[in-house]
């Protein structure tokens, strides 16, 4: 009972700065106390101490029930390990032998046969056709699941006790340090590197290039994005040692004593978000679905649950960025002030028409070829006698500028008038000072110089 006030006083202290929210038990199940377990469709597969190998069914979590127990031992079961084939499991005791179970029928179990290694370990991970298995002071050893029979060894140099895997890479902790092990040769694997770690490594899990090393109480983040030359990163505290870790969305679950919730939003730096205090003894195995969280404790009575959380998290969505709304209409105020003096220039003698009684029916420049963007348009008065158009201008035509037959023909005029304007002969032209104004480009495009028009929403 001291251990459990202990996790419980722990617990309460670390709801003090993290969410308040409730978890609420959807169903639970008596077992002797399951060390290990794994979720398989509508199967939970435990390992279930001296009562072997128990599989409940979960697809009705507010009613779970056993359906079926094999393999009742005097030596404990701890873990079992899914399989590529979905009718097959591996069941896997303290001593750590393995054994292979078909579970095509789950009222009726079968074992099919068990491979015992030389001595005692804790887990395994299967890849293929092969069972990782860390095996304390024999090293790591790979196991052929389809002969059940040794097909290689690793030796580890210090007490192998747990494995992960990434790719063709194996990350093994052996107390100090965590291994690098390069299994792109299952038969033939091999130390390719070393992380050194402030203490001495039981667990180990990668996700998301991040290695979370499991020394009591803590944990200790590394880099692992290069895995031949991994970077530590942090520690976190916890208040037990960490028996069960899984990922699921942007969170990771971990079982040590508690449930301990992390935002894991940004991997090189989780957050503490919410604990589950467990009803009887310690938490020591986790998983994660859609329907539920999954946990099983230590002891007997009560021990397997399925668990609604508090929205795990509340990880927050990111911003959501409103639509961007079209430039208000004729938009005469963001006009630049210089941009102004575009009336005709003074000293033309003959009456040659202004540019400025032609600018506000201009099409958009790729509409109408020779019409002269408002903001380059005749900045310098140059006589319109001559034979040159204004800057930016084409002469009329192609032809020289003389009073009587240039009077600024029809194709650079068009039938609609920018937004908010008069049609061409509609109406007065505007005064000079707001001939600049309209932008051609009035659709989704802000005036040269600006961005479009946008809003946020936090």
């Amino acid at each position: 009972m001291a251990r459990v006030s202990f996790i419980a006083t722990a617990i309460a202290s670390l709801f003090a700065s993290t969410c308040s929210a409730q978890w609420t038990i959807l169903g639970s199940v008596s077992t002797n106390g399951g060390l290990g377990f794994e979720v398989d469709g509508a199967h939970a597969y435990l390992s279930d101490g001296k009562d072997g190998l128990r599989i409940i069914d979960v697809s009705n979590v507010g009613s779970m029930s056993v359906v079926s127990t094999l393999l009742p031992s005097p030596v404990r079961g701890f873990q079992v390990a899914l399989t590529d084939d979905p009718d097959i499991v591996i069941y896997i005791t303290l001593e750590c032998a393995h054994w292979k179970v078909n579970v095509s029928n789950a009222a009726l179990p079968v074992a099919l046969a068990v491979y015992r290694p030389p001595t005692m370990g804790q887990m395994a991970y299967v890849v293929g056709n092969y069972s990782l298995v860390p095996c304390d002071s024999a090293g790591l050893l790979v196991i052929d699941l389809t002969t059940m029979t040794l097909a290689a060894t690793l030796v580890t140099g210090g007490y192998a006790r747990y494995v992960d895997v990434v790719g063709s890479y194996a990350f093994v902790a052996i107390g100090s340090p965590t291994l690098v092990v390069d299994i792109s040769n299952i038969l033939a694997p091999s130390i390719v590197a070393t992380i050194p770690v402030p203490g001495l490594s039981q667990t180990v899990h990668v996700h998301n290039n991040i290695a979370w090393v499991g020394m009591a109480p803590n944990f200790f983040l590394v880099d692992v994005s290069n895995p031949l030359a991994p970077v530590g990163l942090s520690t976190i505290p916890l208040q037990e040692a960490i028996y069960g870790l899984k990922f699921y969305g942007t969170n990771a679950y971990v079982a040590a004593g508690g449930l301990y919730v992390f935002d894991n939003s940004l991997p090189t730096a989780p957050v503490l978000c919410s604990v589950y205090a467990p009803p009887s003894f310690a938490t020591v195995a986790v998983a994660v679905t859609p329907a539920a969280v999954f946990v099983s404790n230590a002891e007997g009575g009560p021990s397997f649950f399925a668990l609604s959380g508090p929205s795990f998290c509340d990880t927050p969505a990111p911003p959501t960025v409103a639509p961007t709304p079209a430039p208000p209409t004729g938009v005469p105020s963001v006009a630049p002030p210089t941009a102004a003096p575009t009336s005709a220039p003074a000293t033309a003698g003959p009456p040659t028409p202004a540019p400025a009684t032609t600018v506000p029916t201009a099409a958009p420049p790729t509409a109408v070829p020779g019409t002269a963007v408002p903001q380059t348009a005749a900045p310098t008065p140059v006589p319109t006698t001559s034979n040159t158009a204004p800057v930016g201008l084409s002469p009329a035509g192609g032809s020289p500028q003389t009073p009587p037959p240039a009077p600024t023909p029809a194709p650079t005029t068009s039938n609609t008038a920018p937004i908010g304007l008069s049609p061409a002969g509609g109406g007065p032209p505007p005064p000079p000072v707001a001939a600049p104004t309209p932008s051609p480009t009035t659709a989704n495009t802000a005036p040269v110089g600006l961005g479009p028009a946008r809003s946020f929403s936090p």
